[in-house]
């Protein structure tokens, strides 16, 4: 239901209201409080889907509140459920292709060797680890400039 709420929120571009309303609701329920950190990057990720990933997502996602808004959900859900390696991956692939490489290595190194993707995506993953630890270049299609390059620490 609440992944419902998200994708539609941010198809009519409301998602700071939502995220504001499921701020309430977790602070009183603790299984609100429990998924919250996924709903905060699902709802950004579709916003950015819904407006474009290449020109205006890129946008998007070099504002202020997205960055701190994404980066406090990924570090609730690093803390509260570091093994979930599948989903971090997902998320370090993600901020390599946003030019958030200080982030990506931090997922990266917290998945360490505790997990392997299986092998139809490990040249992938290789590949994108590479980037995020600056030996190599990207070379596949995905979104590097930064517009803000001030948020680069997040």
């Amino acid at each position: 239901m609440w992944g419902e709420y998200s994708y539609a929120s941010a198809m009519t571009d409301h998602v700071q209201d939502f995220l504001k309303f499921l701020r309430e609701k977790a602070g009183a329920d603790s299984a609100v409080q429990a998924f919250f950190p996924y709903e905060v990057i699902n709802a950004h990720q579709y916003r950015a889907a819904a407006i474009d990933w290449a020109e205006a997502g890129q946008v998007y996602l070099n504002t202020q509140s997205v960055w701190n808004d994404y980066y406090d959900a990924l570090e609730s859900i690093m803390k509260q459920d570091p093994e979930n390696y599948g989903f971090l991956n997902e998320q370090a692939q993600r901020c390599v292709g946003w030019n958030r490489n200080e982030l990506a290595r931090r997922i990266f190194t917290q998945i360490g060797d505790h997990w392997t993707p299986r092998i139809w995506a490990k040249e992938k993953f290789e590949k994108y680890k590479e980037v995020a630890f600056g030996k190599s270049s990207p070379t596949w299609h995905v979104c590097t400039k930064p517009v803000n390059a001030k948020n680069e620490h997040y």
